[in-house]
């Protein structure tokens, strides 16, 4: 081999070498110029809105979730304290611009038009599982869903289930009784074992008691499901590098995930064609009243249309429903069994005595009966403040350039409303670190007026014109569950149990929450 040979082929490496070293020079300046315009972004914000803010390399927001391993809000509910007239935050996610609103003002005016906004990378994760459903959905398939959804939950269909809410939660604790002896019950788990019964037979009209997903039930299958989209949504891969292409699948959680996703589908699938074939045999669509029947009708209807209704949509609607109407009110009726246990006599004897009112024996349950039980309703919403199952505003990204009230907003921005900081301001609630069901009873010295009066200070459904259209049923279901549940046992939580809490898709309890129960006599 020549020595001019050798030369030649040393000088070639050598050109790769520097166009490599290059390449990656390149790629580090326009990183580090990118988190230098994050760092700017948020200087300015501090600057002209006295925005609180916070840059944390190389992560950003999932980082300032756990400032505290006892409270993942532990920062907001600080910030509110000590700066209660604070506007907004701002941070990141990765390289991406972050805004959350405080301020009723801005986030009405956000809520009230979402115009200007695209779904967030987050929503990358829902969009094959429930991105046409009317959570996830946006412009033209949203107004559709939003308006069939509206016509269907109205008073006389929400009514229609307080007899099935009854039946299922007493049978399912009775059931949970027997077969624990009322030992060592994970709360949430019986809770959404309820709440997931009740989604599938309000939605399909039958139960689960048969029905399972590869050897395993619905209800456990989905709460796996939403666990591992919490993880996935706030990795640190996600935000940094976005959740598409073949990233998504190098870890094992998102792998289970997509796997998940996909067995969930076919499930619900099989449901819908086997109803249409009874359909198709015969069976008359008016003899149920179930949501799929409205879905499937409103599918007939449309067909040929522009806004003719998918089966996709009917699977993705689905979906959305079983999430919001399993986890949610699942997770409300935890947080409120925490805090009875915990409250003062005087309060469990008023809930105790509105509870019996309401499920009392041989007397069904009425939308008056429901409609008199004052101090439960306001020990609901005083949970939600306290815990709310969804304290932030899912993400958004602005598509333009523009303002809310006064405040410019950058184009590529991701906008949220940070509803748990309202929760502890002092301005609108007094004492709000403690617990006080009475702030929400008129006429009581410790009446809050203002959140009662400005729809968008206390927002545990949203508020606005997406606001949670499921919100009745929801606060429906939990006033009659947990009325069966204080009436039918008593019970015990271990004394060395402490609550701390973290956000995933959910606020939600950071380990598991066992309590022990016996039968009333």
């Amino acid at each position: 081999m020549s020595e001019s040979f050798l030369l030649h082929n040393l000088q070639e490496q050598l050109t790769l070498w520097r166009i490599a070293v290059a390449f990656l020079f390149v790629i580090l300046i326009r990183i580090a110029i990118s988190y230098l315009k994050v760092w700017l972004f948020l200087k300015e914000f501090k600057t002209k809105y006295g925005a609180a803010v916070s840059f944390r390399f190389p992560i950003g927001a999932p980082q300032i979730l756990e400032d505290d391993p006892a409270d993942a809000f532990s920062a907001r509910k600080k910030l509110s304290k000590e700066n209660p007239k604070c506007r907004l935050t701002a941070t990141h996610m990765g390289t991406k611009k972050a805004i959350q609103l405080i301020d009723p003002v801005l986030i009405k005016a956000f809520l009230s038009d979402q115009s200007r906004y695209k779904k967030s990378s987050i929503f990358e994760l829902f969009n094959k599982v429930a991105g046409k459903g009317l959570v996830f959905s946006n412009g033209k398939v949203w107004k559709k869903h939003r308006k069939l959804i509206s016509e269907t939950f109205r008073f006389d269909f929400i009514a229609s289930q307080i007899p099935k809410i009854h039946r299922v939660a007493k049978d399912i604790f009775e059931k949970e009784f027997t077969e624990t002896k009322g030992k060592h019950i994970n709360i949430l788990d019986l809770y959404q074992s309820i709440t997931g019964e009740l989604v599938f037979e309000i939605f399909v009209g039958s139960d689960l008691v048969n029905a399972n997903i590869n050897g395993e039930s619905p209800t456990k299958c989905l709460a796996r499901f939403t666990q591992l989209m919490s993880e996935n949504s706030l990795s640190p891969e996600h935000v940094l590098f976005g959740y598409t292409g073949i990233q998504a699948r190098l870890f094992k959680r998102n792998r289970e995930f997509f796997k998940l996703a996909a067995d969930f589908q076919n499930f619900v699938i099989n449901i819908i064609k086997e109803r249409k074939k009874k359909i198709a045999e015969g069976a008359s669509m008016s003899d149920t009243k179930d949501f799929l029947h409205i879905l499937l009708e409103a599918q007939k209807l449309s067909e040929g249309t522009e806004d003719e209704f998918t089966d996709d949509e009917v699977v993705h609607e689905f979906l959305t429903f079983f999430i919001a109407g399993m986890d949610t009110t699942g997770h409300l009726l935890t947080m409120a069994t925490y805090y009875y246990y915990n409250s003062p006599q005087e309060v469990k004897d008023a809930v105790m005595k509105e509870a019996e009112f309401l499920v009392k024996r041989n007397e069904d349950i009425t939308p008056e009966k429901l409609n008199k039980v004052e101090t439960i309703l306001a020990f609901m919403k005083e949970t939600l403040r306290m815990a709310s199952p969804a304290p932030i505003f899912f993400d958004r990204e602005a598509a333009e350039e523009h303002y809310i009230a006064d405040v410019k907003i950058p184009k590529g921005a991701m906008i949220n409303c940070a509803f748990v900081s309202n929760n502890f301001n002092p301005e609108y609630f007094k004492a709000p670190e403690k617990f006080n069901l009475n702030r929400w009873i008129p006429g009581h010295e410790d009446f809050d007026e203002k959140p009662t009066k400005d729809p968008f200070i206390y927002t545990p459904f949203s508020a606005g014109p997406r606001n949670c259209i499921g919100q009745h049923l929801a606060m429906m279901e939990a006033k009659i569950i947990f009325s069966i549940f204080i009436t039918s046992f008593k019970f015990k939580i271990p004394e060395d149990f402490k609550m701390r809490m973290r956000m995933l898709f959910l606020y939600t309890p950071r380990d598991p929450f066992y309590i022990d129960i016996e039968k009333r006599d």
